[in-house]
């Protein structure tokens, strides 16, 4: 369904979760009246933020709207406009089931939510769609990752140093400790305060600090006290966390990962694991599109090299759009997003040509 004139935005929509706590979302309407499928973003990261919740999920509004999508992007809880106290993963799955609940109830939707979004916002699609909520058809993960103990918070037994600390510094500790500066101690809020501003100042400094875990750090980061434990690290690898809910799961998934970032591993694994719950290629309804991007660079320059306009995701919106109104597609189960020579930086080496090759599913008997 299409739709053209007037679209609507509902500002700042309080959404109650189970146990009380307001959630806030905007909500994007097509039109004065009718009931549509809704594209639901869980963000960390500012409801109002265009440059997150659009350029970075790769998902042009106008254009689901004029498609006749509702399109609603919430703060997650203890996040910038929601109520709560934020833990990072804790909720998210509660919270989604909620979330998807209430709005199956609001007479502009159709009863069908679908869900996009990348790094943490596809975090919150992973958790989401292991709880089994009723309504939810379809996700899209952008940028993001299976777990979040191994492939995010550690790897290999060891911590996910640089990323965690600048998860903190830059996304996760200003707006947190700003909220909590009300009901902290004096002396918490001073040390909270002034080692988020060294940090900020010297990020490159961050990395050498000597105990990594220290008073300052909880103080602005209570929840660091639970990632950098060595027995949790040891351990993380064999924590198989959601992933045995997620292949009971018949949600279909487009995973879009980067072969630059950081989470590119624990994106394919997801993969694997919600292609395991099919015994026969034609029976899969996941897609796997990995393109060359970074994490939060979904541009065609990575590094020192531009890979040609193809290569960003300016048009990675009709693939998404597509996949969630088919959500039986006809394509390649696993494909590259652009076919150019990319620059190889060893001396010495030839450039890598595309397309890429990937793996085909064949059916089995």
């Amino acid at each position: 369904m299409s739709t053209t004139g007037t679209f609507r935005i509902l500002d700042s929509v309080e959404i109650p979760m189970r146990d009380g706590t307001i959630l806030r979302a905007n909500v994007w309407l097509p039109g004065e009246a009718g009931n549509w499928p809704v594209l639901l973003q869980r963000t960390a990261y500012r409801k109002d933020d265009a440059f997150g919740t659009q350029y970075i999920s790769a998902l042009e509004f106008m254009a689901a709207l004029r498609r006749g999508y509702a399109i609603v992007v919430q703060d997650t809880r203890g996040r910038y406009a929601s109520d709560g106290a934020f833990v990072p993963f804790a909720n998210e799955a509660q919270d989604g089931v909620d979330t998807i609940t209430w709005l199956r109830q609001q007479r502009f939707c159709n009863g069908q939510v679908m869900m996009f979004g990348g790094s943490y916002v596809g975090a919150t699609q992973v958790l989401a769609a292991s709880a089994h909520p009723e309504g939810l058809i379809a996700v899209s993960p952008h940028l993001t990752t299976a777990r979040h103990g191994e492939s995010w918070t550690y790897r290999g037994g060891t911590h996910e140093l640089a990323f965690l600390l600048l998860w903190i510094i830059e996304s996760l500790g200003p707006e947190d400790l700003q909220r909590r500066m009300k009901d902290m101690p004096e002396a918490d809020a001073k040390r909270a305060t002034r080692a988020l501003a060294e940090l900020q100042r010297d990020p490159q400094a961050a990395f050498s600090r000597l105990p990594i875990l220290d008073d300052d750090l909880v103080a602005l980061a209570p929840y660091a006290a639970t990632w950098f434990d060595a027995a949790r690290a040891a351990s993380a690898a064999q924590d198989l966390e959601h992933l045995d809910a997620l292949r009971s799961s018949d949600v279909p998934f487009l995973i879009t990962p980067g072969w630059n970032d950081l989470f590119v591993e624990g994106a394919i694994e997801l993969f694997e694991t919600v292609r395991s719950r099919h015994n026969h290629a034609e029976d899969v309804r996941d897609r796997l599109i990995i393109g060359p991007w970074s994490h939060g660079n979904p541009s065609d320059w990575q590094g020192d090299f531009w890979l040609g306009y193809a290569a960003s995701t300016a048009t990675l919106f009709t693939e998404q759009l597509a996949f969630l109104t088919q959500r039986s597609p006809t394509s390649d189960h696993l494909r590259p997003w652009c076919a150019t020579s990319v620059p190889d930086p060893t001396p010495g080496t030839q450039p890598t040509t595309g397309p890429f090759r990937v793996p085909r599913i064949e059916s089995s008997s």
